[in-house]
């Protein structure tokens, strides 16, 4: 029979604490050398077993493969940066090589309502159905008009500089050349046609309705429908300079031409034909 009592021993080989070589079958040993102490038990196949603290347990290995670990997961900069975040939400974010942060930012996760205000106007979360609202402001893509202004007008800006405006042409063009206005007076003559005929009974003081456009002229036939002689004023001084003198002579129940053109600003030459 083996003895029960613990064998004692303090010798070291090659600085490992080792068991008494007369250490039997089931017999433990303890070596009490200071710093190396360990407990040692034979089994009945002969090997001699060390019990201990982890701490005094000497040669560990340090890499899985070492304690002979074949199923896990081998060390990884990704996951150790991963395992070293605080925090209890948020969305993993890589920002640089190995280095891993916590997004905690607020994410739509479902649809969402929209409402359009102002020009164009609407509402809804998978699909919008959009109205125009009665006035689109020019500075959204609109005229700022809420109508469409009569036969003949065109869009313009207005004198101001300011908007928008319907109006009326009243520069050179193909239709300035066709037709005819007539008047009854040489006061304040049309410019949209570039013929006028005009009836009068009397002499007026010749005047625009509004300025011409460079290069535009005004073709006047005047009628002298009364039974006497009438002496027409031409214009000559201020936007006027007169080719014809300071005045013509309207015959009774004759006509007679004058013309105007404009070659600058503001600036007309008058004429009798």
């Amino acid at each position: 029979m083996p003895n029960t009592y613990i064998k004692r021993n303090n010798t070291l080989t090659n600085s490992n604490p080792t068991a008494p070589p007369s250490l039997e079958y089931g017999e433990l040993a303890m070596n009490y050398k200071s710093g190396y102490e360990r407990l040692f038990a034979k089994n009945d196949a002969g090997t001699i077993f060390a019990f201990n603290d982890w701490t005094k347990i000497f040669n560990k290995p340090t890499t899985l493969t070492g304690y002979g670990i074949t199923d896990a997961q081998p060390i990884n900069t990704d996951l150790t940066a991963i395992g070293s975040l605080s925090g209890t939400s948020g969305f993993l974010t890589k920002t640089a090589a190995n280095t891993w942060a916590l997004d905690t930012s607020t994410y739509l996760k479902a649809n969402q309502t929209i409402t359009l205000s102002g020009a164009v106007t609407g509402s809804g979360s998978t699909a919008i159905v959009t109205s125009y609202a009665e006035t689109v402001p020019t500075n959204k893509g609109g005229t700022g008009l809420t109508n469409i202004g009569t036969a003949g007008q065109v869009l313009q800006v207005n004198s101001g500089g300011t908007g928008l405006e319907w109006g009326t042409v009243s520069g050179s063009g193909d239709d300035r050349n066709k037709g005819v206005n007539n008047v009854t007076t040489l006061a304040s003559l049309p410019i949209s046609k570039r013929l006028i005929y005009a009836t009068v009974t009397a002499a007026t003081s010749i005047s625009l309705s509004a300025a011409m456009e460079i290069g535009d002229e005004l073709h006047i036939i005047v009628y002298n429908s009364s039974y006497s002689t009438r002496t027409q004023a031409l214009p000559n001084s201020g936007s006027f300079i007169s080719l014809s003198g300071t005045s013509i002579s309207l015959p009774s129940r004759g006509r007679v031409e004058i013309n105007i053109l404009c070659y600058a600003t503001n600036s007309y030459i008058i004429r009798a034909l």
